[in-house]
């Protein structure tokens, strides 16, 4: 029989086959491990943790920075003040400020960007601003930013109250897509146009309140920090930083905030052997690579020997003081911020920043302040390094900037914002107004390229700039000029009601707050029952009685051996439990939980 000669090539060439096979399988498996690439790549090999738990973290002010505003030259007042500053990914940045705002609006909040790490930056435009009618009409202030999935979120601080010159503030929030804006805000249910606080200044309205917020998202939690300065039930001051959570998986997390304690006590006197005297907001940040919570604030603010203070934490409620920043910082610091990404973090090998503004050293002014941005590094020690408290700020005076040749356009919008008619008034213009840079305010006179939108036809009629009444009503109107987008909101009354009626009967009468938490031996704030009354001209207040000003609101406890209230609609808690509150003005009223605690 004859040898067949092919029989070992064909071997040859299956084994071949065999192994090409199997590599091909292999390379597949490993590149699909991991990122989902088709192409094999190492393993990465995981960072392993260190534990700083029982090292502190140290800050030190690389240099004296640079300012990103001063008040121009032959300015009485200019200010962009607590500055609130986002590192994106790819290392550009982010920056809102609190700037003036006009007419009653106390202030706006303006923006610029940097591509290059802050060396050059663009030319700041408003970006947040009052909404017409409702209750943030007053101002926004104290900027604070986050960014969760598509959402740029800003919180701020606002008052309801118009009658105490910016007393009784609460914390409100806005969010965005577009960073620019146009921001929808927190309504008490969902997001619109209309403002409502998600924290709710529950105190005396004879104290600042309680707002400027800071945000930090770990673990898919909403760490939210707020400032309470207030009167305790001795009239005496107290200040504090609290600390609320929420989470970040819910859209609505504003509607579902649980209050956690006290991160830090302020108020002016000695605190663990160091005086605070006059401190400020505090902005919070994580720092992945120490696991730990840090906090800055100023103290002695607008002072001659004023610093800035910093805390840390492990756990994101309690904080305990660390150090003073004096080193390259200027006299007359106050609301400091910290960049730090939407997630309120900062990562190992991120760019490390504060920002603060100044008033500077001798012969300051009120309301004249610059802002500076200075470059930090965050380190670790094994013990407190507090070596940098001997040392003082830098006693320099404000650089004023020169005016611009061209002063751009950083707003527009109507003046005022609400308009209040009856329907049977003759027509009425609607005017939008520019603010440039150095705030000079201008009349838009070619109306033809301003367009009006989004209002309800069956209440107005819009033609060119001028409205006429068409049905009693409320609606928004939306007027976009040159790329700017402004709000204004018109109400038209039943004929016989004026805006300007001497005593409006109530329409509605509400609880801001449905509950109130009193402690008998814990947080000693005055806690005072305030409530939103809205009046048939459509207009709106925050009622309660004070001295010289009586609303006859009554209120009623069915249980009054839990607590009392006095005439000045101010709880006084007697022994713990939980009480209803009946709450009557002019024929209104609403009920509220009272609840006291040890």
């Amino acid at each position: 029989m004859k040898k067949d000669k092919t029989t070992p090539i064909l071997i040859i060439l299956i084994a071949v086959i065999v192994l090409v096979v199997t590599g091909v399988v292999l390379a597949v498996v490993l590149g699909t491990r991991g990122s989902g690439s088709s192409e094999s790549s190492p393993t990465p090999v995981p960072t392993p943790y260190v534990d700083y738990t029982n090292k502190h973290i140290k800050i030190t002010a690389k240099d004296t920075g640079y300012d990103i505003y001063s008040p121009t030259e032959g300015s009485s007042w200019g200010y962009r003040y607590g500055p609130s500053i986002l590192l994106n990914e790819d290392g550009s940045m982010d920056a809102w400020f609190a700037s003036p705002g006009k007419g009653v609006e106390m202030d706006w909040f303006t923006y610029r960007h940097s591509d290059d790490g802050g060396a050059t930056w663009t030319d700041e435009v408003v970006t947040l601003t009052p909404s017409a009618g409702t209750l943030d009409m007053l101002s926004v202030c104290d900027p604070a930013h986050m960014k969760i999935g598509d959402y740029y979120y800003i919180g701020y601080t606002s008052t309801i109250d118009n009658t105490g010159g910016g007393l009784c503030n609460s914390a409100f929030v806005a969010r965005s897509k577009d960073i620019k804006g146009p921001y929808e805000k927190w309504n008490g249910s969902g997001w619109s146009d209309e403002a409502y606080p998600f924290v709710y200044y529950q105190g005396t309205g004879s104290s600042w309140g309680e707002g400027e917020p800071s945000f930090v998202v770990v673990d898919n939690t909403i760490y939210i920090y707020t400032t309470l300065t207030a009167a305790d039930r001795n009239n005496n001051m107290i200040k504090y930083t609290k600390v609320w959570t929420a989470d970040a998986s819910n859209e609505n997390w504003p509607g579902s905030i649980e209050y956690k304690g006290i991160a830090r006590e302020y108020s002016d006197k000695m605190i663990d052997d160091y005086t605070f005297s006059d401190a400020d907001s505090m902005d919070v940040a994580y720092v992945e690579k120490y696991h730990k919570f840090l906090g800055i604030s100023t103290n002695r603010r607008f002072g001659a020997d004023s610093t800035i203070v910093y805390y840390e934490s492990e756990d994101g409620i309690t904080f305990t003081r660390i150090s003073e920043l004096n080193t390259n910082i200027i006299a007359g610091a106050h609301n400091a911020g910290i960049m730090k990404d939407g997630l309120g973090h900062i990562k190992e090998g991120d760019k490390m920043m504060i920002g603060y503004a100044y008033a500077g050293g001798t012969g300051s002014k009120w309301g004249l302040w610059a802002t500076r941005f200075v470059e930090i590094d965050i380190t670790v020690t094994d013990d407190f390094d507090r070596s940098d408290e001997a040392n003082k700020p830098l006693d320099q005076s404000i650089v004023p900037s020169k005016v611009p040749a061209d002063p751009w356009i950083i707003n527009f919008c109507t003046s005022p914002r609400t308009f209040i008619k009856t329907v049977n008034t003759a027509p009425f213009q609607l005017n939008g107004y520019t603010y440039d840079c150095q705030y000079k305010k201008g009349q838009v006179e070619d109306t033809q390229n301003v367009t009006y939108s989004d209002y309800d036809e069956s209440i107005i009629k819009v033609n060119g700039n001028k409205v006429t009444p068409v049905a009693p009503g409320t609606t928004y109107i939306t007027l976009t000029y040159r790329g700017f987008i402004s709000k204004a909101k018109v109400t038209i009354n039943p004929a016989g009601i004026t805006e300007k009626m001497e005593h409006p009967k109530i329409s509605s009468f509400e609880a801001i707050t449905k509950e109130f938490n009193v402690s008998l031996s814990g947080l000693q704030e005055a806690i005072q029952i305030r409530s939103l009354a809205r009046f048939e001209n459509g207009t709106f207040a925050e009622l309660y009685n004070r001295a010289g000003v009586d609303y006859n609101i009554t209120v009623s406890i069915d249980d009054k051996s839990i607590c009392t209230v006095g005439n000045d609609c101010i709880i006084k808690p007697k022994k713990v439990g939980s009480a209803t509150a009946t709450v009557s003005c002019e024929g209104h009223s609403y009920q509220v939980k009272i609840n006291v605690t040890e």
